[in-house]
């Protein structure tokens, strides 16, 4: 009874064209925390469509550019997410998102005005990422149609990202180190563990 329920739970994983997907994310941590995370995006198919590196400097496509004007402009569309160090690279990106507890609605309310006085829900972090990479992708589509950016498909972005919990100065200062530095260290060979 045993052996035929493992070849039928073989069999059955074997049709599932979709494997079940883990989450990176920490089950009962509220991503909403006021706190800093260091947060990577990838780009589909690890294509190098937003610029390259020469001498240790990235320089931007002006796909690349568009991705880095979406970055800055975050905390102005958004109260209650500030950007810190970030750096756009050729087929990825690294951002360091503050959520603060900042009020997230309007900085000024009439009370003649109904849509003033509507509180904006306070954003969690898969909410700002997932708005990234939407707005991104709707301006890539638009300029890929176009005929402005070179046409990959409908995704700009794997479908997941990567994410950590910054909670010690320590491990900020190393983590704005290393996006300072990641355009330098592009061109040097990588050393992978064997």
């Amino acid at each position: 009874m045993l052996r035929s329920y493992r070849i039928l739970s073989c069999v059955k994983r074997a049709r599932n064209p979709y494997p079940n997907r883990q989450s990176f994310r920490l089950k009962r941590y509220d991503y909403s925390a006021p706190d800093a995370y260091f947060v990577t995006i990838v780009a589909e198919h690890r294509l190098r469509m937003f610029g390259f590196v020469n001498c240790g400097v990235m320089h931007l496509s002006p796909l690349g550019a568009m991705v880095h004007s979406a970055i800055t402009g975050m905390s102005r569309w958004y109260p209650g997410v500030r950007i810190d160090a970030f750096q756009v690279m050729p087929d990825h990106i690294h951002v360091v998102v503050w959520l603060t507890a900042a009020t997230t609605g309007p900085s000024h309310r009439d009370a003649t005005d109904p849509i003033s006085n509507v509180v904006a829900p306070r954003l969690t972090l898969p909410d700002v990422v997932q708005r990234l990479k939407s707005f991104t992708t709707g301006q890539y589509r638009h300029g890929a149609a176009r005929s402005r950016w070179r046409s990959i498909g409908h995704r700009l972005w794997q479908r997941n990202y990567y994410e950590s919990i910054i909670r010690k100065r320590a491990a900020l200062d190393a983590i704005r180190r290393y996006i300072r530095n990641n355009p330098p260290n592009w061109s040097r060979p990588k050393r992978y563990k064997k």
